[in-house]
């Protein structure tokens, strides 16, 4: 080869295809493990989490997944909604119980 030949550069050639914009795929998990419950409890810690599965009989059964605690999303969603309407039936009582009195 000559000189000439190796200083000729070539064209960018044909320009590429522009990439589609990837859209991440919004999931919902089946399943929640104690990380997820204490984001869900107002950002608590694990261990406020932990405690609360250890010490409330109401609270729904874990299965073990990956060697990890899970529970099912919606035993866990109905478990917050009954935890809501007990609080909300609790404070009802209470303004039941002091419009009584005065």
């Amino acid at each position: 080869m000559s000189d000439e030949a190796a200083e000729v550069k070539r064209g960018p050639g044909r320009p590429r295809k522009p990439r589609p914009e990837l859209q991440p795929v919004q999931r919902e998990s089946l399943t929640v493990n104690i990380n997820d419950i204490a984001h869900d409890m107002a950002d608590r810690s694990r261990a406020s989490a932990r405690y609360m599965i250890n010490h409330d009989p109401d609270f729904p059964p874990a299965f073990k997944l990956n060697g990890q605690d899970h529970w099912l999303r919606e035993d866990w969603l109905a478990y917050l909604r009954r935890k809501a309407q007990q609080a909300r039936e609790a404070k009802e009582a209470q303004a039941n119980k002091r419009a009584r009195a005065a």
